[in-house]
């Protein structure tokens, strides 16, 4: 199926979960296009995503809000960050070309205008990510792994910044541009 969607709030809203196995989907949306509280879940489908806010937006107090993808080909030109999640981030396949704040030629702002932006972990495991970010690329306050997949950056801010640890153990890494290239404290 296709779902075209032209909002003045948000686009796809969950107050739960929110799973996608396939389908075409198009959002422009003045707030996040694709929010919810505890996870958003793709395993197929081709999205693409223009908000004024966050692409893919998950937020839960409790220890629940992760994104998850595992197929798909998604598309993102968002005001605010491409994804974000607060609990973590597990990217196991899929297509991902993300642009954020304008991308890596833009001026910083106070907002967040990160790729992909968890303050917990952040799991890379496949696939291919292109990001064009104002800010950070791939951004987690904790630790990021990447065990695999084809991944290339453009940032006005880190390729790639975790404030504890990154781990890279496999894949194909290309930070095209960047103030500096990955950062963390291990």
């Amino acid at each position: 199926g296709y779902v075209d969607i032209v909002s003045s709030c948000h686009g796809i809203v969950g107050n739960d979960d929110v799973k996608f196995t396939g389908g075409t989907y198009s959002i422009t949306s003045q707030g996040h296009a694709i929010k919810a509280n505890d996870s958003v879940r793709i395993n197929g489908g081709s999205f693409s995503l223009t908000s004024k806010k966050d692409g893919i937006h998950v937020n839960n107090s409790d220890s629940l809000g992760y994104f998850y993808i595992n197929g798909g080909n998604i598309v993102v030109n968002a005001s605010g960050d491409g994804l974000s999640a607060n609990e973590y981030i597990y990217i196991e396949n899929g297509n991902l070309n993300l642009t954020s704040g304008g991308g890596n030629n833009a001026s910083l702002t106070s907002e967040s205008t990160k790729g992909i932006v968890c303050p917990s972990d952040i799991v890379i495991e496949g696939g291919t990510i292109i990001i064009d970010s104002c800010s950070d690329s791939i951004h987690s306050n904790t630790s990021v792994w990447i065990k695999g997949g084809t991944i290339n950056l453009s940032s006005g801010d880190d390729g790639i910044h975790a404030d504890t640890s990154i781990i890279i153990d496999d894949g194909d890494i290309d930070i095209k541009k960047a103030y500096e290239g990955i950062e963390a404290q291990n």
